[in-house]
């Protein structure tokens, strides 16, 4: 369920997103031929770009736990078990049969 909320949500695009942004940030913050006029403008651009892009990632990270936690209070142990080896064992079987199954059905 959580691996299918990654793809869903497009955590990595997010992430992705974010770290550019950062990364233009700080190669304009260093440039000497942009205006110091300019680079205020596109600093404050591109703070509120990577502070979407921060808070897209949180709100799913959040989800996600949110949705862990209200099973594991609905099955007790479930939690403990998904958190032991047989249960990470589990879980990345599960996450490559789910992976393969797309693959074959989307082509």
């Amino acid at each position: 369920m959580a691996f299918e909320a990654f793809i869903r949500f497009r955590f990595l695009y997010h992430v992705k997103a974010a770290l550019s942004v950062q990364k233009k940030a700080i190669f304009l913050i260093g440039n000497k031929k942009v205006r110091d006029s300019r680079k205020e403008k596109l600093i404050l651009a591109y703070a509120f770009r990577s502070i979407r892009h921060v808070f897209v990632v949180f709100f799913i990270l959040a989800s996600i736990a949110l949705f862990f936690i209200a099973v594991s209070y609905n099955r007790q142990g479930f939690l403990p078990f998904l958190l032991s080896s047989i249960g990470v064992i589990e879980s990345f079987f599960m996450i490559l049969c789910i992976v393969k199954l797309r693959q074959w059905i989307i082509g």
